[in-house]
């Protein structure tokens, strides 16, 4: 139960500032901060995790007003990649390190068909598209339920 808890909670607070630096090595996946650029110009942060050794994965989209760049983060875009999923990790418009006005669920689904949009646009996507996560996360996808190909 205790453990339980504690993953939910973590779960929940997933998400430290980041800052757009070069692809990371770390062991078993690569690691990016990008800006993604939204239909209306705003630019919101964006981690990229990718498995190792290269091609095209699924990918698991976590959009959050939490913080994409917590500790929490780090492990479950490492768990997700040594599965051989991508993991795309947005902070919502207005929160941490993304740029424009938070307004809670206002922008929620545009900006979530934008960021579906812009992984769907990259090399390295493999046709398929998730979500993960609860709490707000999950309002995120629920947005944009309609274009995943499936919620965790």
């Amino acid at each position: 139960m205790y453990y339980k808890l504690r993953t939910i909670i973590c779960l929940t607070l997933f998400s430290a500032a980041s800052f757009a630096g070069p692809v990371e090595d770390r062991g078993n996946h690569t690691f990016e901060t990008v800006r993604v650029k939204m239909g209306d110009g705003v630019s919101l942060s964006t981690d990229v995790y990718l498995p190792k050794d290269g091609g095209k994965f699924p990918v698991v989209l976590i959009r959050t007003p939490y913080n994409k760049s917590h500790p929490v983060g780090k492990t479950i875009g490492e768990t997700f990649t040594a599965q051989g999923i991508a993991m795309v990790a947005q902070d919502c418009r207005g929160r941490f390190a993304s740029e424009g006005e938070f307004y809670a669920f206002k922008d929620d689904r545009k900006d979530g068909l934008d960021c579906l949009k812009w992984i769907r646009s990259q090399k390295w996507f493999g046709g398929k598209i998730g979500g993960a996560l609860g709490s707000y996360n999950s309002y995120t996808q629920l947005a944009v339920a309609d274009e995943l190909d499936v919620v965790l």
